[in-house]
This record gives structure tokens, sequence and C-alpha cells, in this order.
């Protein structure tokens, strides 16, 4: 088996940093074998995907992360589902609507790039207490390009049905 991107990691690790109270019960990154077997071509089975579990509760949104992430382009970033909504490259990284079997409205589904893999800090939003707990160092803008490349736009037209790509509004 593959190990989880370095990507992944980071940004598991800077979510639990800041936010270590929240629910985890829809997190993940290895899928089960049922998965695998439903889902043979998802971004889990390479360890190139990793969900986070919505818990307003406990201040972390996991819709607020979506679009964060969405709107920063981080190079890295492949494709962010949350909510009956994808976004992309290909999709001109507007929200696009998403009728894959789970909606995605328990948690967020990140799928990253492994070509475009780095250690660096992802750029976070703001949001819900910190719990004390200090601001996590943000890259610098130089350090986020808003150039994104179409690498993967094939595979990812390919998973995405014909009304998984309509454009909705931002």
């Amino acid at each position: 088996m593959a190990s989880l991107a370095k990507s992944i990691v980071i940004l598991r690790d800077q979510i639990n940093k800041r936010h270590p109270t929240r629910s985890k019960a829809s997190d993940g990154t290895w899928p089960s074998a049922a998965h695998r077997r439903q889902s043979p071509n998802s971004d889990h089975n390479h360890g190139n995907a990793v969900d986070f579990t919505h818990d307003p509760r406990s201040g972390f949104s996991s819709e607020k992360l979506a679009d964060h992430l969405r709107q920063a382009r981080d190079p890295r970033l492949k494709y962010v589902i949350s909510n009956g909504k994808i976004s992309s490259a290909k999709t001109g990284w507007r929200w696009a609507k998403y009728s894959g079997k789970n909606r995605h409205d328990k948690h967020v589904h990140i799928s990253v790039h492994r070509a475009a893999d780095s250690e660096r800090p992802w750029s976070l939003p703001a949001m819900g207490p910190r719990l004390g707990i200090a601001d996590i160092e943000q890259p610098s803008t130089s350090e986020i390009t808003d150039q994104v490349t179409d690498e993967g736009a094939d595979e990812i037209a390919e998973e995405m049905s014909p009304e998984e790509g309509q454009a909705l509004e931002d």
C-alpha cells in the first residue's frame, strides 16, 4: 500500500492542532475494503484523499474549509466535495453539482495531486474557538500560486457524470 501524500498529513495535523476537540466520526484517509471494491478509482485508495467531519459545535465547519480551499486554489488541490457540490480546476474552481452516491454532507472530501505534493503548510480559514491554541503559521502569498494546473483534470472528468459538471453559482 502506498503512503499518505505529505500534503494530506500536513493538512490533517494542522486541522487537528487547531480543533483538537472536533468530532472525527466521518474522518478518513484509507478506505475500507468495501469502499475499494465500490470505488476502485477513488483517491483514497492511493493515499491522495482525506475526509474531515463537519462539527460546527466545536467550531469546525467543513463547509468553510471547503470553500476556503476552493478559493485559495492551492496547486496541490485536485478537487474538493462538500454538501452535494464539487469544485476543481475543471470547473474553474466554481462549485458544480455533485451527484455521487455520497453527498458529503457530514464531511468534506479533499483530494490532492501527488505530483504537486509538499510539506508546506496549508492556508486555512479562521473559524470557531481555537481553545487557546496559537494560530498556525500561514503560507505567504508568494508561496501560494493562483496558477492551477490542469493536471488530473481528465481523470476528474472521467470520474464525474455530466450532471456533476454542471456549474453552480459561487
